[in-house]
This record gives C-alpha cells, sequence and structure tokens, in this order.
C-alpha cells in the first residue's frame, strides 16, 4: 500500500506547511490529514475538503466547487483563481502562498460549506473516532476511506494499528454504521470479512507500506511521540464494527447480526444525558 509521499516531496511538504500544519495540529480533530499515493487529503467534519498534489514548484490544489464557494471572495490580492472542471475546482498555488491560502479564515468557511452542503453522519462519526484516540497508547489510527484494487469500489471506513500487551501493534479494520444503516442487519459482515481477508493476502506489502506511513506522520506531527524505528506489526488482523445514533434500530439490527455472526465485535455508542 503505497499511502505516503516520496521523501522529495515530504520535505516540501514539510518546509512549505509548517504553519498550516501547525493549524491542522491545534485543531483537536477539526482537521486531518491523511497521506495518500504521493498526494495528501486534508479532512474536515469527515468529508476531504482539499487535495493536495505536488507539481514542479507548485502545488496543485483541488476541491469540489461547492466547498471553495465564496472562501476567497474578500482576497483583495485576488491572488487565488482556480480552474473549474465539473464538479471540481483546481488551484496552483506557489509554495509563498500556502500559508494564505490554508490560513485559518479560509479553513473555517471550507468547513463551514461542508456543513451546508455535504453533511453525512457516518463520515463525521469517523472524524470524532479519530479526534478522540489521538495519542492512545493503545490506537493508533492510520488511515480512512481506504481504497485498494481488490476492495471493488468498496472503502475501509478507518484502518488502525491496535496494541497488544507486548507492545507489539496488528491491523484492526473499523466499519462506522448509524444505527439505522439496514447494512448493519447483514451486509456490515460480509464488508468486513472482504476486508480483513484482503489485508491478509497482501499483508507484508501492507506491513512496509504503512511502517513508512507512520513515520512520515510521526515527522509532521500527526502521531504521538512514538519510536517509529521500534515499532512492529504483527501477523494478526481483526476487526470490529462501531456504531452510532438510533438506539432502538441498532439494537435491533445488533441482535440481528450477532445471531448470524457471534464473531463480530460491536461497539455501540450512546449518548444519554445524566439521570441526576
Amino acid at each position: 500500500m503505497n499511502r505516503f509521499l516520496t521523501d522529495t516531496n515530504l520535505s516540501r511538504f514539510q518546509h512549505d506547511f509548517t504553519r498550516v500544519m501547525t493549524i491542522i495540529r491545534d485543531s483537536q480533530g477539526e482537521y486531518d490529514l491523511r497521506f495518500r499515493n504521493d498526494y495528501l487529503n486534508l479532512y474536515s467534519r469527515g468529508n476531504s475538503i482539499a487535495r493536495i498534489e505536488f507539481i514542479p514548484g507548485r502545488y496543485e490544489i483541488t476541491m469540489h466547487v461547492k466547498f471553495a464557494e465564496g472562501v476567497f471572495s474578500k482576497d483583495k490580492q485576488k491572488r487565488f483563481s482556480g480552474t473549474v472542471k465539473g464538479a471540481y475546482v483546481t488551484y496552483r498555488v506557489s509554495p509563498e502562498l500556502v500559508t494564505p491560502f490554508f490560513q485559518k479564515a479560509y479553513l473555517e468557511k471550507m468547513a463551514n460549506r461542508v456543513a451546508d452542503v455535504d453533511y453525512s453522519e457516518e463520515v463525521e462519526f469517523e472524524q470524532l473516532i479519530i479526534a478522540d484516540n489521538w495519542g492512545s497508547e493503545y490506537w493508533l489510527i492510520l488511515d480512512r476511506q481506504v481504497i485498494h484494487p481488490g476492495l471493488r469500489g468498496n472503502r475501509i471506513d478507518l484502518l488502525a494499528l491496535k496494541r497488544e500487551q507486548d507492545g507489539a501493534f496488528h491491523f484492526h479494520v473499523v466499519e462506522v454504521k448509524m444505527g439505522n444503516n439496514p447494512e448493519l442487519r447483514e451486509e456490515v459482515a460480509d464488508q468486513l470479512e472482504r476486508y480483513l481477508r484482503l489485508i491478509k493476502q497482501n499483508l507484508q506489502e501492507w506491513k512496509e507500506g504503512y511502517l513508512r506511513t507512520v513515520k512520515q506522520m510521526r515527522i509532521l506531527g500527526l502521531l504521538p511521540q512514538l519510536d517509529c524505528d521500534l515499532l512492529q506489526i504483527g501477523d494478526k488482523v481483526d476487526g470490529s464494527v462501531a456504531v452510532f445514533g438510533y438506539p432502538k434500530a441498532a439494537k435491533d439490527a445488533i441482535k440481528q447480526l450477532k445471531a448470524k455472526h457471534p464473531e463480530i465485535v460491536v461497539k455501540r455508542f450512546s449518548f444519554p444525558l445524566p439521570s441526576e
């Protein structure tokens, strides 16, 4: 799995995005940056608000036109003029304009547009899981919305490393479902089984690729203090289903799921108000 940058592009990004990375780290999970195959996705509320690619001397930044709408309207210098193609707009940004382009005020506008235009409860819940487990000594959330040719167009919601008692880690897949999602009754079992099988069949490739991803995340401060050179990923691969919302529907669906697949681990999140 090539979910990392070349060394050259990592150095470029580390130098040019210093201030932007501070905003991302200080956002306490509001913004999330993920490595792809030599490019990056910047997320807010679970949605990718910007795809950041490397081109000679510049960055090519692509976002949905609805997320970009009105963001740069008050830029008196007219520095950011994008090219629209279909539903997306692409900006070519020089290194010295990276910080102005991704300044906090503009990022907030992009995030607000996500809430207004393309809000999804499940993908935002993914974001909450990532934020709530940042800094955990037991969990490292490696990736989200993971694609692979073997998945036939499907995506792994969250891919994590889970720490064993001996200190080693292993891959753990988390599928995120709302309590009223019909997939929770049966289809999620097939999804999870296919994802785990794919990782097991390509385990060495995934280990090597994500060990490199972890090191690059650590360099950019996207992971807590961790000695990446000592990190080991074992051969075990497992997963679970995270369920939230609609408690009555969720309980019924989980009961039906567990009756057919008792081996599946399900974590249901609930938010009752205190009784006192």
